[in-house]
């Protein structure tokens, strides 16, 4: 029997284009591997320490916290930044995602990845790297959290932090991905087949689909048809 030991989204959009056709477009976030090596890969993460959540819960809490609740989900009536995952949640307990990969590896432990349609929103990448500066400015002490960003579900309360001057004023999960970005569905492909998984090289910089991405991807291309 394998065991959960967690879940993400594979985000994707259509882009419907003058003539019609359609084009496929992943939302990937940026993570730092090494000072050379970044990864490109989906919203996802670990079980909590208790074992006590499904992947639904995994993967949209991971989704929320990774895009920084600056993702529509649905569309762009929705109120942004999101402050919880609870909406996510529920999309995906409801069977409301294109498909499910489920991967088990060698060792029996199982992750899940659902993947899942948003709108398309071409600004995403630059709101989120200008919020995440933010942020980051403000766990530094060198920027006050007033106004908008006051408000947002990464800032940990001064009534939290009250009688603990060690912790963080920033729920550092807000800001693991270092920057997001939209790849169209041949950009992936031609990073799997004919690029060894490398998407990206700036300099000595390497930025590589990350190997878990590969084999869900995989899975999505040979399952799939969008």
């Amino acid at each position: 029997v394998c065991q959960l030991v967690g879940a993400g989204i594979v985000p994707f959009a259509r882009v419907i284009n003058e003539d019609e056709s359609v084009n496929i477009y992943f939302l990937l976030g940026l993570e730092q591997i090494s000072d050379t090596q970044q990864t490109w890969d989906i919203f996802g993460g670990h079980i909590s320490s208790d074992h006590t959540e499904t992947p639904e819960e995994i993967a949209s809490r991971e989704f929320i916290e990774e895009t920084a609740g600056l993702a529509y989900i649905l569309n762009f009536d929705e109120e942004l930044p999101h402050q919880n995952s609870d909406q996510l949640c529920e999309i995906l307990s409801n069977n409301q995602y294109l498909m499910k990969v489920i991967h088990n590896d060698n060792e029996n432990r199982r992750y899940v990845a659902f993947v899942t349609e948003i709108p398309f929103d071409p600004d995403l990448p630059t709101r989120f790297y200008e919020i995440r500066q933010h942020l980051i400015e403000i766990a530094k002490g060198t920027r006050n959290a007033v106004g908008d960003i006051a408000k947002h579900p990464a800032i940990i309360p001064e009534c939290v932090r009250s009688g603990n001057p060690d912790m963080p004023k920033i729920n550092w999960a807000y800001l693991e991905k270092k920057q997001l970005q939209w790849y169209s569905k041949e950009t992936i492909i031609k990073a799997l087949t004919k690029q060894n998984g490398v998407l990206q090289m700036s300099g000595t910089c390497i930025k590589r689909l990350r190997n878990e991405f590969q084999i869900v991807f995989k899975k999505i291309m040979e399952q799939c048809e969008f």
